[in-house]
């Protein structure tokens, strides 16, 4: 039974066998997201199969899993442990932080995009059962995904990375978790590979900026300032931020928006070394010299 067998490969880390059942076109998202299943109880399944005491703390409690560290520590998951989706959105606000959104909620339109607003994406698809089915793809391997993170199963995550959407998100995600992770743990040998596994990630997410930027400068200034509902609302910059992630804060796209959002509604050419002064004297004028001396941008209707 290959659903039994990748169920199994989940379970031990494996990660070959994960990656072969992949190549193959097993359905995954019909493994855990039943048609027969009510909506609000789309997560039962799931949550069962990979969030249970065996997963978490291994045979009779031996194995080291960072995140049975986090239930243990937080009273409202050591009272609950994680038996909703409710549990599994405190577990990221305890290793992401309070501004990433809700992420597990039903049914599962209500947390990726489209949505209303400046960021909003609009795809044109042919059916609306196809839809339905790509949104479902595309939510269980970032729910594998982040899984296999809060597990530290490394190799596993990187197969999952690889079929994801949003993969610069979701890897700065993964150094935040793992960066947290080494916050709380007590050894210094693990405080160390969870750092290099951050690092692992952080690279990851700067080689694919890397690439966007090559074929669209513009469009990859962008991509790191945009809001991502498919991870909660957040923005590549705001994780990167929080996570310390400087290599990445360094890279010239978010050195580029970070300038756009400080200078906000002043031209880019404000920036440079020559148009300063024309600023400064914007500045000691409380702004009565600015409409002749500094230039904005113009408003696009």
């Amino acid at each position: 039974n290959p659903t039994k067998i990748f169920l199994k490969a989940l379970e031990k880390n494996l990660p070959t066998f994960v990656h072969h059942f992949i190549k193959i076109g097993l359905p995954v998202h019909k493994i855990f997201f039943k048609n027969d299943v009510p909506q609000q109880n789309r997560y039962d399944y799931f949550l069962a199969k990979l969030y249970n005491e065996q997963i978490i703390y291994g045979d009779g409690g031996t194995r080291e899993n960072p995140l049975a560290k986090v239930i243990q520590t937080d009273e409202y998951l050591r009272k609950r442990k994680i038996e909703s989706t409710a549990g599994l959105n405190q577990v990221l606000r305890l290793l992401v932080g309070d501004y990433m959104k809700n992420l597990y909620s039903v049914p599962l339109a209500d947390n990726v995009e489209p949505t209303t607003g400046n960021n909003a994406v609009h795809v044109t698809v042919p059916a609306e059962q196809h839809n339905e089915t790509q949104l479902a793809i595309d939510t269980i391997y970032r729910d594998l995904f982040l899984w296999t993170i809060f597990n530290d199963y490394i190799d596993m995550a990187k197969v999952f990375l690889a079929h994801m959407k949003h993969r610069i998100c979701g890897a700065l995600i993964a150094t935040k978790i793992l960066k947290s992770y080494r916050q709380i743990s007590p050894y210094n040998d693990t405080k160390e590979t969870f750092l290099q596994e951050a690092k692992y990630f952080e690279q990851y997410a700067i080689d694919c900026l890397a690439v966007c930027h090559e074929n669209d400068p513009k469009k990859a200034t962008e991509l790191t300032i945009r809001q991502i509902d498919f991870f909660g609302g957040v923005t590549c910059l705001q994780v990167a931020v929080d996570a310390d992630d400087k290599r990445f804060v360094g890279q010239s796209c978010c050195v580029q928006a970070m300038t756009n959002i400080w200078y906000d509604k002043m031209h880019p050419d404000q920036t440079k070394k020559r148009s300063k002064l024309a600023l400064l004297l914007g500045f000691l004028s409380l702004g009565l010299l600015a409409p002749a001396m500094v230039r904005f941008r113009e408003s696009k209707v």
